[in-house]
Parts: structure tokens; C-alpha cells; sequence
């Protein structure tokens, strides 16, 4: 009788070892790649605009499904054209915009939102995405190729969302040529991390993102924001290495939010930087005006500023013992602190007889480790 039980045990350890064995030997289903063929626009619901070859013949025509890595070759078009979405609820692995012609003409993808489960890369002159993203995964955005400029996502004048669900979003480019530049007309939404990785040019943050609350890295190129609210409530922006941080003033003047700075700068340039507005790091035309950031500032090495306008920062400043300079030929100047009222004179009720000449010190900062002291006598006005 235990020789039975023994036997029956031991049969039931194998049947679910062997159980187990199958399941970890299923394999997963590798994305289908579909490459869009209809050079005059169209829907995505329509197989006939999809092929599972890049020639557009020799494969299958179907429409996406849910999975697939969809491709845009941009080689064929002779105009700008926009690709409708009319596909519910539609989850894809990856989208690719690919190829080249002479008049640097685009698709744009519109129409429904899309679930992206992977990275987007960008080797043509634009790539425009016009619709709302929902991150399933942490993704990757990549522009390669030196006909490469840039990659938009959202209308400026009708703007959709990127929604991070916790996701992170690293933003990079491979070497050999082209701007490379990204611009985010997109409201931004969730705690998912934006990390700035560029060796080219940079990200403009061009949207209003006021519920985005993820933290923000930039290790190498130029990170612009140009709306004050552009990161939302961010639990802190980070900019080390040869990052820039650029602070565009043409939609208000004002930033809040907690900074972390370290490194030389792009070419060992600015760390900040001030312009109208910021497109990956290039100053906008026009007057400047003056700029506030009201968040902490923290230092952890020595840091530069330059700009076409002046940087007045008034929150907590800690320094830990490293500078924050301006660089030479900078027309925009750096004040560290609130500026302090100049103290009234009391009212006697009488007019003064005698106009006193008061000396005012004026202190400009021309580069790192010198100062320009001016001397000015101003004469008040009497009563």
C-alpha cells in the first residue's frame, strides 16, 4: 500500500513538473511588420492602404490589428499627406517614419489615439504624430540620418496628449548629421520620466501640461521649455553633463519648479540659457524679457549662464560651494536673490531745499572671476 502511494505521489510531481515545462516553452508572437503604401493619404481601416513588404506588392494587404510595427516611408510623396486613424482602440508595437525625397515632404498621423507598446524612430525630414498616445511601456524616441530635422508631436493650434501612465520617454538621436530636434506641442500627463539624451540639437516643450508630474533628465543637448507650465507640477528637473536647460519667455515669465544643475553646458556652453523662445537651444528673434525662476536651485559643480535676456532667481539658491557664472558676451544678466526695495525716505511734509547727489554701484557680470563695477550719480527728483 505505500509502494502505491508512493508511486501515485511520484506520478503527480511529474505530470506537474511536465505541466510546468510547457508553459515556460510557449513562445511569444514577433510584431508584424506593415508598411503604409497609399502615397495619397488615407485610413488606416482599409487593407488595401497596408502591406507586409516594403515594395507594397509582394506581401499581404491588412490592416493593423494590434501588435504591429507600422511603418511610414516617406520616398514616394510628392506633397504633404495626412494618414487617418479610424481604428477604436488601436494597441501597436512601434511606429517608424522612414526614407527621403527632394521637397522634404511628410505624412502626418491623425484621427484616433493610439496604445504605443514601443519606441518611435525618425530618419526622414519630418515626422508629425497629431494624435493622442497612451505609453504602454517605457519607449525610446530615435531620429537617425542627416536629412533628419525634426519629429512633432501635436497640432500648436489643437493639441493632444501623450499620456505616460508611469512610463518613461527618452528622447535621442544616433551621430551623422541633421538637427534632429524634437518639438512637443502636447499636453504631457502622468508621473513617466522625460530623459534628454541628444548629441545633435535637442527637445522644444512647446505644449501646457499642468497634471505632469514625472522628473525630467537632460544629460546631453538641449531641453527648451517655452510655456511655464510646460512641465507641469515635475518633481524636479535635473540637467548634468553637457545638458542645457533653456528657458524660453514668449508665454509668460515665470518658472517654478525644483532644479538640479551640474556640468559645462553643450561645447561647454550654458548650462541655462534665455531667448524668446527656445527651438532646441536656438534663441528666437526679437527683445527678451527679463526671466524668473521662483523654484530651488541646487548646484553640484560649477554651472554657466548666458541668454538674450536677464535670469532673476528668487527661490532657494544652495550652491554647495560652485558658482553659477555668467559667460562672457552674454547680453542677458544673472541675479541670484530677491531683489530688495530700495528704502523710502521718510515724508517730513516739507520739501527738501538741497537735492542730494546719491551714488548708485552698478555690478555687471562679464565672465567667470570678473566684475565690472560702474559708478553712476543720480540726482532725485524733489517734491
Amino acid at each position: 500500500m505505500k509502494l502505491k502511494k508512493l508511486f501515485q505521489l511520484g506520478a503527480a510531481t511529474l505530470l506537474s513538473t511536465s505541466s510546468l515545462m510547457i508553459l515556460t516553452i510557449v513562445p511569444a508572437r514577433a510584431a508584424t511588420a506593415l508598411y503604409w503604401c497609399n502615397t495619397s493619404g488615407g485610413n488606416f481601416n482599409t487593407a488595401a492602404n497596408w502591406n507586409t513588404a516594403s515594395d507594397c506588392s509582394s506581401g499581404t494587404q491588412q490592416v493593423p490589428t494590434g501588435g504591429e510595427d507600422l511603418i511610414f516611408d516617406v520616398t514616394g510623396l510628392t506633397a504633404d499627406e495626412t494618414v487617418n486613424n479610424d481604428i477604436s482602440s488601436l494597441a501597436v508595437n512601434s511606429i517608424s517614419f522612414t526614407g527621403s525625397n527632394a521637397t522634404f515632404k511628410d505624412y502626418t498621423l491623425s484621427g484616433n489615439g493610439i496604445t504605443l507598446n514601443g519606441d518611435i524612430s525618425d530618419s526622414t525630414a519630418l515626422g508629425r504624430i497629431n494624435l493622442d498616445l497612451t505609453l504602454g511601456a517605457n519607449i525610446t524616441v530615435t531620429q537617425t540620418g542627416s536629412n533628419s530635422f525634426s519629429t512633432i508631436f501635436g497640432d500648436p493650434n489643437s493639441p493632444s496628449t501623450i499620456t505616460t501612465q508611469g512610463n518613461s520617454i527618452t528622447f535621442t538621436d544616433a551621430s551623422g548629421g541633421g538637427e534632429n530636434g524634437v518639438i512637443v506641442n502636447d499636453a504631457l500627463v502622468g508621473n513617466g520620466d522625460l530623459i534628454i539624451n541628444k548629441t545633435n540639437a535637442g527637445v522644444a516643450i512647446n505644449g501646457h501640461s499642468p497634471s505632469y508630474s514625472g522628473a525630467v533628465t537632460v544629460t546631453n543637448g538641449i531641453l527648451g521649455v517655452n510655456t511655464t507650465d510646460g512641465l507641469g507640477s515635475t518633481s524636479g528637473v535635473t540637467v548634468s553633463g553637457t545638458g542645457t536647460l533653456g528657458l524660453g519667455a514668449g508665454s509668460g515669465n515665470t518658472f517654478n519648479f525644483p532644479l538640479s544643475l551640474s556640468g559645462p553646458g553643450v561645447s561647454g556652453g550654458s548650462t541655462v540659457t534665455t531667448a524668446s523662445t527656445i527651438t532646441w537651444g536656438v534663441g528666437g528673434a526679437g527683445s527678451v524679457p527679463a526671466i524668473t525662476f521662483a523654484g530651488p536651485v541646487t548646484l553640484a559643480s560649477d554651472v554657466t549662464f548666458s541668454g538674450g535676456g536677464d535670469l532673476n532667481i528668487t527661490g532657494t539658491f544652495t550652491s554647495n560651494g560652485h558658482s553659477f557664472t555668467t559667460l562672457s558676451g552674454s547680453t542677458g544678466k544673472l541675479t541670484i536673490g530677491a531683489p530688495k526695495a530700495a528704502p523710502k525716505s521718510p515724508d517730513t511734509g516739507f520739501a527738501p531745499v538741497v537735492a542730494h547727489v546719491i551714488p548708485v554701484l552698478v555690478v555687471t557680470v562679464l565672465s567667470a572671476g570678473s566684475l565690472l563695477f560702474i559708478s553712476r550719480r543720480i540726482k532725485p527728483t524733489s517734491k
